[in-house]
C-alpha cells in the first residue's frame, strides 16, 4: 500500500492494473496490448463546470470546459495516442493541450452522446511523469472516456 505523502509515483508495467498517483488519476496496462497504457477520463483533472455520467467526462461545449491529463512520457518520444469519445453532433471541435503545444481535433460524430469511436493520432511526450495532455472546450459537443498511450517504437 502507498503512503499517504508520496507525491508522484509510478509502479512498472506488468499485465496487471498501473497507477500513476498524481491526485486522482491512475493508468490501466492493456493486457495483450504492449506497452499501451489507458488513462480513464473520469479520472482526470476537471474544471468544475464538467461532470462523470456513465463513465465518461462529460460537458465539454461549456465555456471554459476543460480537463487534464498527467501522463507518464517514460524515456519521453514519440507515442501512439487513441482518443475514445462519443458525440451526437455530425462533427465535435476541441483544442488538445501536449505540453503547451495546441491544436484543434476534429471528431467525427458517434451517432449518441454515448456510443463510442475513436480519434488516433501521434503525440512527443517528454521523458518523466509530468507530461500533460489537456482537452477544452470550442463550443461543440463531446463527451471523453478514455486516453490511450503507447510507445510508436
Amino acid at each position: 500500500m502507498l503512503s499517504d505523502n508520496v507525491k508522484t509515483t509510478f509502479l512498472a508495467f506488468t499485465t496487471a492494473t498501473v497507477f500513476l498517483v498524481t491526485g486522482q488519476s491512475h493508468a490501466e496496462q492493456l493486457p495483450n496490448q504492449g506497452q499501451g497504457v489507458r488513462y480513464e477520463a473520469e479520472d482526470a483533472d476537471m474544471s468544475p463546470n464538467t461532470f462523470v455520467k456513465g463513465g465518461m467526462l462529460n460537458a465539454l461545449n461549456r465555456d471554459g470546459a476543460s480537463c487534464v491529463f498527467t501522463v507518464d512520457g517514460g524515456k519521453g518520444g514519440v507515442y501512439f495516442l487513441t482518443i475514445g469519445y462519443a458525440t451526437e453532433l455530425p462533427e465535435a471541435i476541441i483544442q488538445m493541450v501536449v505540453n503547451g503545444e495546441a491544436q484543434t481535433l476534429k471528431l467525427a460524430g458517434t451517432g449518441s452522446w454515448v456510443e463510442t469511436a475513436t480519434h488516433e493520432m501521434t503525440v512527443e511526450l517528454k521523458s518523466g511523469s509530468e507530461n500533460q495532455i489537456a482537452f477544452e472546450s470550442k463550443g461543440h459537443g463531446v463527451n471523453l472516456d478514455y486516453v490511450e498511450l503507447k510507445p510508436e517504437k
